[in-house]
């Protein structure tokens, strides 16, 4: 998706590809589209991993609530039906 908004000329990276684009130009090996793909590619990557880490560490503040346990039974609070939700978006299709 980036690398084909790239070609649409929309920059969804904010000048990150750019910048980095302008980093890559101090090595002389690559031609002005491979900087470009290889800008794409590793601006795409960072971004993947932000997210998952971003994830990943969401759904471990999640998973240290234990308000739920201490609910009447038969009976769940909003805050217990927000995090029931959130679990279930962070957590994945599994």
């Amino acid at each position: 998706g980036v690398m084909s908004s790239t070609y649409l000329k929309v920059d969804p990276s904010l000048g990150m590809i750019a910048r980095i684009n302008r980093t890559l130009d101090t090595t002389n090996c690559m031609t002005s589209q491979t900087k470009k793909v290889v800008s794409g590619v590793l601006f795409s990557t960072g971004l993947w991993v932000a997210l998952i880490v971003t994830m990943r560490y969401s759904l471990k503040v999640l998973l240290s609530y234990h308000g739920w346990m201490f609910a009447e039974h038969g009976k769940m609070s909003r805050a217990t039906k927000i995090w029931m939700s959130m679990v279930k978006i962070f957590s994945g299709r599994k």
